[in-house]
């Protein structure tokens, strides 16, 4: 299906969060059927070593900033350029132009121009108006931590994980987890702070790159008198993060696996970067920020609070829902309704409340609705704002060419284990084949879900759609969609 290269570099000083994220979408990528390559520096192989899972293309320091020594490397060029790299910009791109099919572009900064066709910032609060004096005018802006590029295991552990964090009780297990490099050996003193005000909770300890020489907590304290494991890296992220109580991190691309999974957090900066990040989630109290020196009275008020710890993990389980990538996935590979235009899904907000009304309010909509009564607006939007707080419910607005055309839902399970979708579109988009292409990419967001769908007698459009995108009818009017595939 062609090829797709992969410009980002990781370093004991840069970290390795742009190759780790790039590691994420080039995964999905392959499953898709592209060819995945990465080019980098040879230091990105001692920090991130599953890089070599790709064919690599390792560039000397001369050929770091050249988009010409690219070129001459792989003459043929390819079919997508994904950078992701703070030391490059328009020029570089530019000079691509023609190379490359199409080039994507991955930041986190806003703070210099880009020539690229789709611009991903996954940072929370990020808006696109930001980018719109740094980008072309074609380009397609995706901003937010929605948008965060986690790796499956995540979202397939959310319901588990955000069902234990949200009970309260006691905080039994800590995860302290600062990057995948820590030059700084901020580790070490996070567990003195931990050896003194929590001796006896069990701590898992994180290593990206490589560990301390001594990785026994508190610089060889006795004081500690519950258990230390020590994970080197490590590949069950998700599962530390669901067994976890409460987590000391950094404000890195971890901040949203943590978010994910509901994790209550202990947030530190740690680079000048994070800086924003840490801001926007103490703003909405998804975690707590705090330095070293206010880590002791941080973790003592979370640990004696278990209503605290609850309330930042359902904040933190709205800011991302693990289908960032599945998401970005579906703008880098859309799908075509049958009038040919990319049909793909973006996540709804208050902001669509009046378009979404409008939709609601067409006879044919509500022809076929269980509620055939018009919504009032106050009705409409206290309904919006409760599908959007709601941590289980998927509400996405479908596009044709990026104009909203229709929204599509899903519910929380239901007693069969099953999310029940929901779909509409406005009246002027009827009979071209978006449904079915917006089924489909609901389908690749949610591969591991079973679905179902209620027809109403004499909606026969509806019936024939589901059947279409390969929904089997249990009995008249249920309209079952089993799992594809089972994520491992």
């Amino acid at each position: 299906m062609g090829v797709a290269i992969f410009r980002a570099d990781a370093s004991q000083k840069t970290g390795a969060g742009h190759v780790m994220r790039c590691l994420t979408l080039a995964n999905a990528l392959a499953e898709e059927g592209l060819s995945c390559v990465f080019a980098t520096c040879r230091e990105s192989e001692a920090i991130v070593r599953d890089i070599s899972v790709f064919p690599v293309m390792w560039l000397s320091d001369e050929e770091l900033l050249s988009a010409a020594a690219l070129r001459a490397r792989r003459p043929e060029g390819c079919d997508l350029l994904i950078v992701d790299h703070y030391g490059i910009a328009s020029d570089y791109e530019s000079a691509l132009r023609g190379w490359a099919g199409r080039i994507v572009v991955i930041d986190d900064l806003a703070d210099r121009k880009h020539d690229c066709d789709l611009l991903l910032d996954q940072t929370l609060g990020r808006l696109p108006s930001e980018y719109e004096n740094f980008v072309p005018q074609h380009c397609n802006i995706l901003t937010g931590s929605t948008f965060a590029l986690l790796r499956p295991e995540f979202a397939a552990a959310r319901a588990t994980a955000m069902r234990r964090h949200s009970s309260g009780g006691s905080v039994r297990r800590i995860l302290v987890s600062l990057g995948a490099t820590d030059p700084a050996d901020v580790t070490k003193s996070v567990l003195a702070v931990l050896a003194q005000v929590a001796p006896e909770v069990d701590v898992d300890v994180v290593y990206g790159v490589a560990p301390p020489a001594a990785l026994q907590p508190g610089s060889g304290s006795s004081d500690w008198q519950g258990k230390v494991c020590n994970h080197f890296r490590t590949s069950r992220m998700a599962e530390l993060a669901t067994e976890a109580d409460l987590a000391i991190g950094a404000a890195g691309i971890s901040t949203w696996e943590r978010c994910c999974l509901g994790l209550p957090a202990i947030v530190l900066v740690l680079a000048e970067n994070q800086r924003g990040v840490a801001a926007a989630l103490k703003s909405c109290g998804g975690a707590v920020v705090t330095d070293l020196a206010g880590l002791p009275e941080a973790v003592q008020a979370l640990m004696r609070n278990p209503e605290a710890r609850v309330k930042i993990a359902v904040q933190a389980s709205l800011m991302c829902d693990g289908l960032g990538t599945r998401r970005v996935l579906s703008e880098i590979l859309p799908i075509a309704a049958r009038n040919g235009k990319a049909v793909t899904l973006r996540p709804a907000s208050m902001a669509d409340a009046e378009v979404m009304l409008g939709w609601q309010r067409e006879p044919l909509v509500r022809a076929f609705s269980r509620t055939t009564r018009i919504p009032e607006r106050s009705e409409h939007l206290a309904w919006l704002e409760a599908r959007l707080r709601d941590p289980d419910c998927l509400l996405a607005i479908i596009e044709s060419d990026h104009a909203p055309v229709g929204a599509v839902r899903l519910d929380p399970p239901n007693a069969a284990g099953r999310r029940e979708v929901s779909i509409y579109l406005g009246s002027a988009h009827h009979g071209q084949g978006i449904a079915s292409a917006a089924l489909a990419q609901l389908r690749r967001l949610v591969p591991e879900d079973s679905l179902e769908a209620h027809v109403l007698p004499g909606n026969e459009a509806s019936a024939k759609l589901f059947s279409a995108a390969g929904y089997c009818c249990l009995k008249p009017g249920l309209y079952v969609s089993s799992p594809p595939r089972i994520l491992q």
